[in-house]
C-alpha cells in the first residue's frame, strides 16, 4: 500500500508520457521542472510570473506542456545533467516552490506554450517545431470538446474551476463584477434584422481591440492643428474614438464582419476585456451610435494597467482556438504596457520584460496560428515632446507586434490627416469600400 502511496505521489510530480512506444520516438532530455498544475489558468500564471523575472537569454526552453490531465512547467533542455544543474541557483530564488532537475523526453506534440526568443521570432516558421494544438482541438485543428454553440468558458475566482455562463447574458454577468464606479453601460444587445441578410465579403472577421487603461487618459499630439488650437491637445482616448467614428462606417460599408473589444485591468476580478461591439455584421447606423454613445472617454485612471500580453493569452483561451485563429486583430494602443501584478519601478529588468514578453506572446500566437491570425496596430502618439527616446521606445514597440503579427502598422495622427491611408487601413482590415 505504501508502495502505491509513493508512486501516485511521484505521478503527480513528474507526468510521464501516455504511451512507452510515445517516449521512444523521443529524446530525452534533462529539464527544470518549475511547477504541475491542475488548471492551465494557474501554469499560465507560473510561466508569466517566471518570464518577467529572467531576461531573452535565460528564458530558453521555457515552455508549459499537457501531459495527461496535466500542466507542467518546464524550462531548459539540455543534453547533460550537468547543464541543467548550472542553471538551477538562477531560479531557486525565482519561484514558489523549489525547482526540479529532471530527465524526460520531449516531444513538441506535448508542448502548448513556449517562450520564443529574439533568435527564434527571426527564424522562419519551418525551423521552429511545431506547436501543440489549442485546446479543445484535434491536432488537425478541428474543434473538439466544447461544442460550438457552447459559450467559452470562464475561470471562477473560489473554485478556480471552467464553469459555462448562459450566453444571453455573460456581459451582464461581467459588468455586474465590476466596481460600483467602474461599470460600463452594456451596448444594447438587439441589431436590426437586415444584418442577417448582409452579404460579407468572404474575409476573416476582424477585432479592434481598444485600450483603455490608465495611460491612455494623459495628453496626446493633436490630430489636427486647428483642434490644438480650439481646445488644447486631445486626450489619447480622445483620439482612439475619433479613430473608431472614421474607421467603423469603412468596415460597414465592406459588410465585413468585425467587434470592439476594450482592454483594462480592474484589481479584484479577472475581467480583462470586455466587448463594446460583438464581432458580426453590423448596420452601419447601428455601429457608428455604439461607437458614439458607449465610447468611455472620461474614467478613473487610478489603478488601470494595460495588459496587452495577458489580453492576448485570454484571448486565445476563448476565442481564437475556436476559430482555429482564422481572425485579424486590430490593436489600438499608446504601447505603455503593464501587466496585472503590482508595479515594481526598483526592478528594472522587470519592467523591460513586460516588453519582451508580449513580443514573445504575439511571436507564439503567429507560429501557432500562422497564416490564419493577422495583428495590425494603431499607435497613439504621447503629448511629451520632451522625452523622445520614449516617444521611439513606444512606437517601435507597436511597429514590432505589427511586423511579427504580419500586419501593418499605422499611427493615429496619421490616419486622421490622410484618407489615403485611413482607406488603405481598411481594405487591408477587411474589404475596402465598395
Amino acid at each position: 500500500m505504501n508502495l502505491l502511496i509513493v508512486a501516485a505521489g511521484l505521478q503527480l510530480l513528474f507526468p510521464v508520457c501516455s504511451s512507452a512506444e510515445e517516449d521512444q520516438n523521443r529524446k530525452a532530455y534533462y529539464t527544470i521542472q518549475i511547477g504541475t498544475y491542475i488548471s492551465e489558468d494557474a501554469a499560465q500564471r507560473s510561466y508569466k510570473n517566471l518570464a518577467e523575472k529572467l531576461n531573452d537569454s535565460q528564458l530558453h526552453g521555457l515552455r508549459i506542456e499537457k501531459i495527461k490531465k496535466y500542466y507542467v512547467v518546464r524550462i531548459g533542455r539540455d543534453d547533460s545533467k550537468e547543464d541543467a544543474e548550472r542553471v538551477y541557483p538562477e531560479l531557486r530564488d525565482k519561484t514558489a516552490a523549489p525547482p526540479l532537475v529532471t530527465k524526460t523526453r520531449v516531444g513538441p506534440e506535448t508542448i502548448i506554450k513556449q517562450y520564443m526568443s529574439k533568435e527564434e521570432r527571426r527564424k522562419p516558421a519551418a525551423d521552429l517545431p511545431p506547436p501543440k494544438a489549442a485546446p479543445g482541438q484535434s491536432a488537425a485543428g478541428e474543434k473538439g470538446g466544447q461544442k460550438e454553440t457552447e459559450p467559452p468558458p470562464i475561470l471562477t475566482e473560489k473554485k478556480k474551476q471552467i464553469v459555462l455562463a448562459p450566453a444571453e447574458n455573460k456581459e451582464q454577468k461581467a459588468a455586474a463584477r465590476l466596481p460600483e464606479k467602474q461599470k460600463i453601460t452594456a451596448a444594447p444587445p438587439v441589431q436590426p434584422e437586415s444584418v442577417k441578410e448582409q452579404k460579407k465579403c468572404g474575409v476573416k472577421p476582424v477585432l479592434v481591440l481598444i485600450d483603455e487603461s490608465g495611460s491612455m487618459l494623459g495628453m496626446a499630439k493633436a490630430a489636427k492643428a486647428d483642434e490644438r488650437a480650439a481646445g488644447g491637445p486631445v486626450s489619447k482616448v480622445e483620439l482612439q474614438k475619433q479613430i473608431l467614428e472614421r474607421i467603423s462606417p469603412k468596415l460597414t460599408a465592406s459588410r465585413c464582419s468585425f467587434g470592439i473589444y476594450r482592454f483594462r485591468f480592474f484589481p479584484g476580478t479577472h475581467l480583462l476585456y470586455e466587448p463594446l461591439l460583438k464581432i458580426d455584421a453590423h448596420d452601419p447606423g447601428y455601429a457608428k451610435k455604439i461607437v458614439r454613445n458607449y465610447f468611455t472617454e472620461d474614467y478613473e485612471i487610478y489603478t488601470r494597467s494595460s495588459p496587452i500580453t495577458d489580453v492576448l493569452q485570454q484571448l486565445d483561451i476563448d476565442i481564437l482556438w475556436k476559430m482555429s485563429g482564422s481572425l485579424t486583430i486590430l490593436l489600438i494602443s499608446d504601447g505603455v504596457v503593464t501587466n496585472i501584478e503590482p508595479q515594481n519601478t526598483a526592478n528594472s529588468q522587470n519592467q523591460k520584460n513586460k516588453e519582451t514578453l508580449l513580443l514573445a506572446e504575439v511571436s507564439w500566437l503567429k507560429k501557432k496560428y500562422g497564416t490564419a491570425l493577422t495583428i495590425h496596430s494603431i499607435y497613439i502618439a504621447n503629448g511629451n515632446d520632451e522625452n523622445p527616446d520614449e516617444e521611439d521606445a513606444y512606437r517601435s514597440l507597436m511597429e514590432d507586434i505589427a511586423e511579427l503579427g504580419g500586419g501593418s502598422s499605422f499611427t493615429g495622427m496619421d490616419l486622421l490627416r490622410n484618407d489615403r491611408l485611413m482607406n488603405e487601413l481598411s481594405a487591408e482590415l477587411c474589404c475596402g469600400e465598395n
